[in-house]
């Protein structure tokens, strides 16, 4: 999986030019992840808030999860689909956290991979300091039924 990753993040770095803001540069090193040229140590959690009893992703809570992960020390949050609002993204930032952006296979068209919209995702936050790298998709090998079996 790491390899997946590391290689969409290169790929990315070739179509679209540096990965975060111009003062921040994300690149490979070896087996190493590096921002600014310093190995970047991810500790890290999958990040889906979902109130009990509801479907929906929520970020009423946001700032009390930041101060639970900030505690916990928490350097990066991996979500299952694209945070579209900068402001999330930004309080993310301040709390001086990475997100590690998960593009799904089919998500009728919300900056998913089948219709290809998750390029205008990366364009749109490409230079958001948040944003560690986006990754494409989670557990395919469960769901052969996304790739006609």
């Amino acid at each position: 999986m790491l390899k997946v990753i590391i290689v969409f993040m290169v790929a990315t770095t070739a179509l679209f030019g540096c990965i975060g803001n111009e003062s921040q540069v994300v690149t490979v090193s070896g087996r190493s992840i590096c921002i600014d040229e310093v190995p970047f140590f991810i500790k890290g959690v999958c990040y889906k808030p979902v109130p009990i009893g509801s479907n929906e992703t929520s970020f009423a809570n946001l700032d009390e999860d930041l101060k639970l992960m900030n505690e916990a020390g928490i350097n990066t949050i991996r979500v299952y689909s694209p945070i579209d609002d900068p402001s999330v993204l930004d309080k993310i930032h301040a709390a001086g956290i990475k997100v590690i952006i998960d593009f799904g296979y089919n998500q009728d068209g919300f900056y998913d991979i089948l219709s290809g919209s998750y390029i205008e995702y990366v364009k749109k936050y490409m230079h958001h300091e948040a944003i560690l790298f986006w990754e494409l998709g989670n557990e395919f090998n469960y769901h052969p039924e996304w790739f006609e079996g």
